[in-house]
């Protein structure tokens, strides 16, 4: 408890948790992401079975497959 308040965090803060985050609407999230990143200049590195995800990846922009024996 001593940590939660030290940092200015509510004592009712794990409490309210799960509840706080079901709140969150999708609009919500769209407008703290136009905030808070910065569209020109990102990067997402995404491991995963390029096979089996590919379709779920269309939309994302410019994909970059490197195989998992050519990262260094």
């Amino acid at each position: 408890m001593t940590d939660l308040t030290f940092h200015g965090i509510p004592l009712d803060f794990v409490e309210n948790y799960c509840a706080n985050v079901d709140r969150v609407t999708p609009d919500d999230a769209q407008r703290v992401a136009r905030e808070q990143m910065w569209v020109d200049d990102n990067l997402i590195l995404l491991l995963t079975k390029y096979e089996e995800t590919k379709d779920q990846l269309t939309g994302l922009g410019k994909i970059e497959m490197i195989g998992i024996d050519d990262v260094k």
